[in-house]
């Protein structure tokens, strides 16, 4: 497969307010946390106001003349057992953002890793029982839609990010997403030989291999280590933290290595004194260096479009063209850089 999917905003509705006066909601960028180290989802709470908001673009009779076509890959977590045989169930609701018209709710079971396919068709009821048009009741004039989704067994929780709920645009060639991640996999290798000529023209064979080694290692883990840098280097900017980065606790690699030695949980403030100022220096330090070096190299994680065709997800030209400029710009300045080194070497000897 080589789904094209359509995405929305995602909002979180809370769970305090008043179910029949929208004017007591409040709405958030997350919902609540279980307690998962892995933050990229927000739970909702079963059998409260709580709901997932996706706010969808372009929905017209065009574009989806036999209805909307949505793909779900929730997440359940259970508090409790309960019937274990039974999954947790919700409900869709598609909304008009401006008259606040909406669907009656459509039952579904959420099921854990596995993707749901829930077809919307054009002609649907309102909790009134009265016949609504999809597209000319629940859309607004500009195409704008809300598909609403809740939790409805007490005490069960629905895990949410905005990849995890889309409107299947169409089915691209899977032939063509196939070369496409085989041009992914031919610019990762273009990327190796340019630093292994690059580290050649310095550098004794043995030498090159293992700094090449080394750079890949660091360029295929680089998100870990900028969020580890932002982490040592920005602790007091918690926002941005929060907004735009994973905060990973206990300090540079020196400080994590003290706490292990020491017994020492994450969250702890070290004592003060002197071994504790040097070790959080020689993080500073190291850190910084690190965060440098990463600025230099490839992102490897970046160029891995294998992931979206294994997923059964098309390989957007745009990213892969923007794929191929970059590894053009990185060559060019490679091979320059090489060229010179190789010839001050060459004026040595």
């Amino acid at each position: 497969m080589a789904r094209v999917p359509r995405y929305g905003q995602l909002k979180f509705r809370d769970r305090r307010g008043d179910p029949k006066d929208p004017q007591t909601w409040e709405f958030k960028d997350k919902a609540v946390n279980i307690g998962k180290m892995f933050s990229y989802r927000s739970y909702i709470p079963g059998n409260t106001l709580a709901a997932a908001v996706w706010t969808f673009d372009g929905v017209t009779a065009e574009n989806y003349p036999r209805g909307l076509p949505l793909e779900l890959t929730i997440r359940v977590y259970r508090s409790h057992m309960g019937k274990i045989d039974e999954g947790i169930t919700g409900s869709i609701v598609i909304r008009n953002p401006e008259t606040g018209e909406e669907s009656r709710e459509q039952i579904f079971t959420g099921r854990d890793f596995a993707i749901d396919r829930i077809h919307i068709p054009r002609q649907l009821y309102d909790s009134r029982d009265n016949q609504v048009d999809l597209f000319d009741d629940l859309v607004t004039s500009d195409g704008k839609t809300e598909v609403w989704i809740r939790c409805l067994r007490p005490g069960q929780y629905f895990g949410m990010a905005r990849a995890d709920v889309y409107l299947s645009a169409r089915e691209a060639s899977y032939t063509l997403n196939f070369l496409k991640g085989l041009a992914g996999i031919w610019l990762q290798v273009m990327l190796v030989t340019g630093l292994a000529v690059l580290f050649s023209t310095f550098l004794s064979g043995p030498i090159a291999m293992l700094l090449t080694l080394t750079a890949i290692i660091l360029g295929f883990n680089r998100g870990f280590l900028d969020h580890v840098a932002i982490s040592v280097l920005n602790p007091e900017n918690m926002k941005e933290l929060v907004l735009t980065h994973e905060r990973y606790y206990g300090g540079g690699p020196l400080e994590a290595f003290y706490r292990i030695i020491t017994q020492n949980n994450l969250l702890t403030e070290l004592d003060e004194g002197t071994l504790t100022t040097i070790i959080k220096t020689s993080d500073l330090v190291l850190v910084t260096c690190v965060d440098k070096m990463l600025r230099l190299l490839p992102d490897f994680e970046q160029f891995s479009e294998v992931r979206y065709l294994s997923h059964g997800y098309d390989i957007n030209g745009h990213l892969l063209l923007q794929h191929s400029l970059t590894t053009l710009g990185f060559l060019l300045a490679a091979y320059v850089a090489g060229y010179f080194m190789l010839k001050t070497r060459e004026m040595a000897q």
